[in-house]
């Protein structure tokens, strides 16, 4: 079990869920978000993360980045744990907000520009079926790009390929940056395919 991304999953099941999208969207000022249906497996897009925490190696750059640091070393074993990252999120987490101010477990991301990430009202999202944030997929894939290009991470790689997951598995001490820093990258590619179909069909991106 883990963290997997989807994009374009709308049945009836999941149709209560993306009610509550879009009344927490409404209550906080916004436009209601209209779930497309029937994209079809052209449309729709999901894929895998490694486990639940694997996405803080990502958010652990971020923090870096942000906050104008020099990276240390890549693939630490317990990244959530980073005293940079823990302070990032005291400030929340200026420039990344989308990347980091979201849940690692569940939630959305719509395809609309935000000025800011929405904090849900806990009486709208009473089964925490939106992780208490809503994102951006336009704006989360501005910070994702921006971290591929510190990564030296070819953006037209295939996120499955054997060389993205060898280099999330089993990262070289040397080589391209993006294979060093082959957790980071793994999840940053990800995140790119998924905000890219988000965008192109008007689906939101969903955590579950």
């Amino acid at each position: 079990m883990g963290l997997s991304i989807q994009v374009g999953g709308f049945d009836e099941e999941s149709r209560e869920m993306y009610d509550t999208l879009s009344n927490a969207l409404v209550a906080a000022g916004l436009a209601p978000h209209d779930e497309p249906r029937g994209l079809g497996p052209d449309g729709a897009f999901s894929c895998a993360m490694s486990g639940y925490s694997g996405l803080h190696h990502l958010r652990r750059l971020a923090a870096y980045i942000g906050e104008g640091i020099p990276v240390p070393s890549a693939g630490i074993d317990d990244p959530a744990a980073d005293p940079v990252l823990e302070g990032y999120y005291d400030l929340l987490a200026p420039e990344f907000e989308h990347l980091l101010m979201h849940s690692d477990a569940t939630g959305f991301y719509v395809p609309v520009k935000l000025d800011e990430v929405v904090f849900v009202e806990e009486e709208i999202d009473e089964e925490n079926v939106l992780g208490g944030m809503i994102g951006s997929s336009v704006n989360l894939l501005e910070e994702c790009l921006r971290l591929a290009q510190w990564l030296e991470l070819p953006t037209d790689l295939d996120h499955e390929s054997d060389e993205v997951w060898d280099a999330m598995g089993d990262p070289p001490a040397e080589g391209p940056k993006w294979k060093v820093f082959g957790k980071e990258s793994f999840h940053c590619i990800r995140l790119i395919r998924a905000c890219q179909a988000s965008i192109r069909t008007g689906a939101a991106v969903v955590f579950c």
